[in-house]
This record gives structure tokens, sequence and C-alpha cells, in this order.
């Protein structure tokens, strides 16, 4: 698929960025997968990655992991403009129950509304994965570790 064929994100108030920059790298990293997905397959994404919220109210979460966490993530998105081919999040909510609460879909619905009459803007999602930076311990800091190349003359015999 060409990268022009895929769907933008876009985001209402931030609520991405907000959550993508309160996560440790493990968690962005799956969070990361899931929109790559979402970005390439869109409507036609797997129910393991995102699922219809049903009603009609035509909202869908789109699913990941916080290991750190213990919890399921669901960004709560809807597709806004097949033509131009639009993604809006409009909440990521950690899920610890089985069904999302009453007041979050009330939330998700009045957003997209707001969006739908043009009341509420919706910005393109910007972050990428952290490719670069060293993995981070469990303390939080860089890491430490060094590569020791094999030396067969000093590690032959050492059992």
């Amino acid at each position: 698929m060409i990268a022009s064929d895929w769907w933008r994100l876009c985001e209402c108030e931030s609520v991405l960025t907000n959550y993508w920059d309160s996560c440790d790298l493990a968690t962005r990293d799956e969070i990361w997968t899931s929109l790559q997905m979402l970005r390439e397959q869109g409507n036609l994404c797997p129910s393991n990655v995102s699922e219809a919220l049903g009603h009609g109210y035509g909202l869908f979460a789109l699913k990941a992991k916080s290991t750190s966490k213990n919890v399921r993530i669901r960004m709560l998105y809807f597709f806004f403009s097949k033509e131009r081919r639009r993604v809006i999040f409009l909440d990521v909510l950690e899920k610890k129950k089985r069904a999302l609460e009453p007041a979050d879909l009330k939330r998700a619905l009045k957003r997209k509304a707001e969006i739908e009459a043009s009341e509420r803007n919706a910005e393109p999602f910007q972050r990428k994965p952290a490719t670069n930076s060293p993995p981070k311990d469990k303390v939080g800091e860089g890491s430490t570790s060094t590569v020791r190349k094999i030396d067969p003359e000093r590690d032959r015999g050492s059992n």
C-alpha cells in the first residue's frame, strides 16, 4: 500500500498526544503498532486491533496494552471523511473493566458531534516512536549495559 493511501490520524484536544507523552517506551511501542495498523488498514482492521462500539454511534476503539500499568488502553475514534481518509481520536482510556463507562461514551459522542458541526477542530497527531533513544532500565535511567566482543582465546574453557 502506498503511504498516500493511508488514513490520516487526527486528534481532538490533544488527547492522544497527552497520553503518548505520559507513557513509557514499551507502551508507546504497543500504541504505535496499533496506530500503524489503523493508518494502513482503516475500517478493515481486524477485531483484535479495533472494535466498533455499536449502537449506531459510529465510534470505534483502537486497542493496545500497557504491560507496565497492567491495563488495556482504548483509543476512541471515528472515521471523519472517507474521501480525505481522516480518522479522529476523541479520547484515550485505560480500561480496567469489561465495559466502557457511560460518561466516557457520552464525552466522546459530544466531541464527535462538535467536530461534525465544525464547532471543534481536530489537529494531526504528530508523535513518532523514539527509535534513536537508548532503552530505559527500571529506574528510568539510560541503559548502562555494554557489549563485549567475544575473544575466543580468553573465553575458551571457562566452564
